[in-house]
């Protein structure tokens, strides 16, 4: 129908009713449309009158797009633009396919639906009962008597074959499986529900049927996983009483569900890790009071890793180790009621003193287990022993103006056309990160730096930024250079190190290729950024060339030159500076020196930069991380960072990686088994220490005789975590007690990342708006998402 024209408005009405966009100050005259716009205050602005043009309908079919203004280069109200990027790929028309190419198309069945249903489950490759493939018939308003998947919640055409390529279809399965357990879910804790509401008949809605508390305990469990705050709930729950056919009730009301969902999380952890060994790690944090967060970590006889959050507590005040063993040892004790053999096989723990003393009460209460130190939390220290001066002062001003400062970012972007790292000062190695993204684009700096200037943005950290660039810009790249160096290797191997997979087989080898560094960094090749820098940067002048060395590989000899004089020659009309080398060959042989002339870039290719002074000084300051890492991992530190026993019970524990037994002798992977059987939670109380038992030795020779069988890389944590895990599952028959030992160890961990990830997971999920979160809504939402639980 088409609309009617409005009345014309009277010369009194309104200003919104003659279709004008209004602002204050603004005042429009009585004329009609596109009258001019005059300020109360003074002359119309441009942008006042423009934005001020009588809204006109759009004509049918055209996109509305939201207004863009444009900002010193920078688009503003870009979300239409966006939205039509992201639905590009969307409402592309990919054309007919498959076999309605020509515009055919399969006509449906007139058979009855059910007998539908029956013919395709009854086939061959289906094999499925009329219960089991969750297909109903329904009657639609539209299209008359449909077939209905349950599960996948959609129509199915009437076509045998459509109905079979669903029935077989990953999706439909997943599907299958997923509503099963939701069943068996609903059915536990609907028994649950019926034997509480009997203990507790003066509860508020006791009388409500059983399926009523399940279906409002599903909702308000999924609600709590989400990390939404359930009064939120109040403003949806007229759509979804409508779509899911449930009975709600008031957020108020809801809320004496989440002791109930708490109760049955904690029943379920039980259920879990009963009969389990457990690796239990813990952290802590200090704000306005103590958060406590306790994760165990078992491998069950399928050999598959799991992680659980078990316990997360907010506190009052800061705890006293004494006060926090009391707190762990309660813990323990309840989780080791889960079930017979649930017991600790060690702790692990970042290197805070009041952890340790923790660890020191709490090790001769369980003599059995072994206490790790996160070394994760020590490589990232090592990084914070490498200074290099310069850097040191243009990072910090740095970091404030462009990672963050919305301004800063906004500027950072549009120069290098993506958006800096952003810098954390709980993320380990974000300033690292930082370092070498500026490292990677030292050519946008001083661009970047003029355009800060001309901003007017923070003009004292702008000053001091400015001032360290121009302070020694040779130095200062140079150093950008080699941070990056010694970076690399640091950050890989803490991120290398801080999975829940079996990075406790490659520890060992990580944290040693990182200690090599220490003197890996003064041999040619050993900062290959830094070294490429000074050989293309370093200046060649007269007061440089006595400690300048050059090297040549003459007649299978490295010969060395000096340099001995400098001119310039005009070579293809192009002039260039050329120098005059005199190279020596070496002591002991009987060949006269040379002289020969050569082009600046054959000079810097000969150059030996790591000989340099420059190098020499930026190498001793890369050093001092892999330096402390070593002193950590032998023990040269006070007794709370000593990580000596935890270095050697990752030496040991590389006896389960079936590619490190194929490359030792038979003699050390006994030395490594008997290292292994001395650890806390293998000890055997009729086998003396520092004997290598006869069943283990027998069982050894037949590991040594499978392993060589397999092939196991080590490039990526994930496919070597998988690769192994298959081969021990294979053969948990085969080498009965070597696969025992190893469930034990891959139990173990060389971090305790796990923790971390539980106060990220905090801060995702409460917001500013939930400071108030009682502690059973804040355990009961991390357990829920922590431990991956399907809920609904």
């Amino acid at each position: 129908m088409a609309r009617s024209e409005a009345p014309a408005p009277s010369a009194g009405a309104p200003q919104a009713q003659r279709g004008l966009l209004s602002f204050p100050g603004f005042q429009s005259s009585a004329t009609g449309d596109g009258a001019a716009v005059s300020s109360a205050a003074g002359p119309t602005s441009e942008v006042a009158g423009e934005l001020a043009q009588p809204i006109r309908a759009r004509p049918p079919g055209a996109e509305a797009h939201a207004p863009v203004l444009d900002i010193d280069g920078q688009s503003i109200g870009m979300h239409a633009n966006e939205r039509s990027r992201a639905m590009k790929g969307i409402t592309k028309n990919k054309g007919i396919r498959g076999p309605n190419v020509k515009g055919t198309k399969t006509p449906e069945s007139t058979k009855n639906p059910n007998d539908l249903i029956k013919e395709a489950v009854s086939h061959s490759l289906v094999n499925q009962t009329v219960e089991e493939c969750m297909l109903v018939v329904r009657n639609d308003p539209v299209k008359g008597r449909v077939i209905f998947c349950t599960v996948c919640k959609q129509i199915i055409t009437k076509i045998p074959k459509t109905i079979r390529t669903h029935l077989l279809c990953a999706a439909h399965g997943k599907a299958v499986s997923r509503a099963g357990r939701a069943r068996t879910r609903d059915e536990l804790r609907q028994s649950f529900i019926h034997d509480f509401v009997e203990d507790h008949p003066e509860l508020k809605g006791a009388s409500l049927p059983d399926d009523v508390h399940v279906a409002r305990i599903n909702v308000v469990e999924d609600w709590m996983r989400a990390g939404i705050p359930l009064c939120d709930l109040d403003d949806v729950r007229h759509t979804m009483e409508k779509g899911a056919q449930l009975t709600l009730t008031d957020s108020s009301h809801l809320r004496c569900y989440i002791p109930l969902i708490e109760k049955l999380e904690m029943d379920r952890i039980h259920k879990d890790i009963s009969g389990q060994m457990l690796l239990l790690m813990f952290d802590g944090t200090c704000r306005l009071g103590e958060a406590i967060n306790l994760v165990g970590r078992y491998v069950t006889a399928d050999f598959k890793i799991h992680m659980r959050l078990l316990r997360f507590v907010t506190l009052a005040k800061h705890l006293s180790a004494v006060q926090m063993a009391a707190l762990f040892n309660k813990f323990i004790h309840d989780l080791t009621r889960a079930g017979p053999g649930t017991e600790p096989v060690g702790f692990q723990r970042d290197s805070c003193s009041t952890n340790g003393a923790t660890m020191d009460i709490l090790k001769p209460l369980y003599p059995h287990t072994v206490d790790g130190l996160c070394v994760s939390h020590t490589v990232n220290n090592s990084g914070d022993h490498v200074k290099f001066k310069l850097l040191e002062e243009f990072i910090g001003p740095f970091i404030h103006l462009f990672s963050n400062s919305p301004g800063g970012r906004l500027l950072w972007r549009k120069h290098l056309g993506k958006s800096p790292k952003r810098h954390s000062n709980t993320r380990w190695y974000a300033k690292a990160e930082i370092i070498m993204e500026v490292a990677e684009n030292w050519d946008k700096v001083a661009p970047l730096l003029n355009g800060l200037r001309g901003g007017n943005m923070a003009p004292e950290s702008t000053n001091q930024l400015t001032l360290a660039f121009v302070k020694d810009p040779f130095r200062m790249e140079a150093e950008f250079q080699a941070a990056c160096d010694v970076y690399l290797p640091l950050v890989t191997c803490c991120y290398n190190l801080e999975g829940d997979r079996l990075e406790i087989l490659l520890a060992r080898r990580m944290i040693d290729n990182v200690i090599s560094l220490e003197s890996g960094f003064f041999e040619a090749g050993g900062m290959p950024k830094l070294e490429a820098y000074l050989r293309a940067k370093l200046p060649l002048e007269r007061r440089m060339w006595p400690a300048l060395d050059l090297a040549k590989d003459i007649g299978n000899q490295t010969w060395t030159g000096l340099i001995q004089a400098q001119h310039k020659r005009t070579v293809n009309n192009q002039e260039g500076q050329y120098f005059k080398v005199k190279f020596s060959p070496p002591s002991g042989s009987t060949a006269r020196p040379k002289v020969e002339e050569l082009g600046e870039g054959d000079v810097r290719e000969l150059l030996v930069v790591n000989d340099t002074d420059i190098y020499k000084e930026l190498a001793q300051a890369a050093a001092e991380g892999p330096r402390y890492l070593r002193y950590r991992m032998e023990g040269n530190c006070a007794q709370s960072f000593n990580c000596s026993t935890m270095y050697a019970m990752l030496d040991a524990v590389q006896l389960f990686d079936p590619g490190f037994v194929n490359e030792v002798s038979e003699m050390d992977a006994r030395k490594h088994l008997l290292a292994v059987c001395n650890l806390p939670f293998m000890i055997r109380d009729e086998e003396p220490m520092g004997t290598l038992p006869d069943d283990y030795r027998a069982e050894l020779a037949k590991y040594r005789q499978s392993a060589r069988s397999v092939t196991i890389k080590r490039d990526n944590v994930a496919d070597f975590t998988e690769d192994v895990l298959h081969f021990w599952r294979a053969r948990d028959v085969e080498l009965p007690l070597l696969a025992a030992a190893a469930r034990k160890v891959f139990t173990l961990s060389p971090n305790s990342a796990a923790c971390e990830r539980v106060f990220s997971i905090l801060q995702a999920k409460f917001q500013d708006s939930q400071q108030s979160a009682l502690a059973d809504v804040i355990q009961t939402t991390l357990m829920l998402r922590y431990n991956k639980r399907e809920t609904g």
